[in-house]
């Protein structure tokens, strides 16, 4: 549970998402398929706070 709310916290914080692999030692697929736990609704305020910083 730890780890799923890591990678959870660091995803919504914008995080990149190869990065979050790389420190919780799990791939890229492993960690979209099982650990990525935001709702479809976190995922598109995530991406609406990254296009408005750029």
């Amino acid at each position: 549970m730890l780890r799923l709310g890591y990678i959870t916290a660091a995803l919504n914080a914008r995080q990149p998402v190869d990065v979050t692999a790389e420190r919780t030692n799990v791939s890229r697929e492993v960690l979209d398929k099982n650990y990525d736990a935001r709702t479809d609704s976190e995922k598109r305020e995530v991406r609406k706070r990254f296009l408005e910083d750029v």
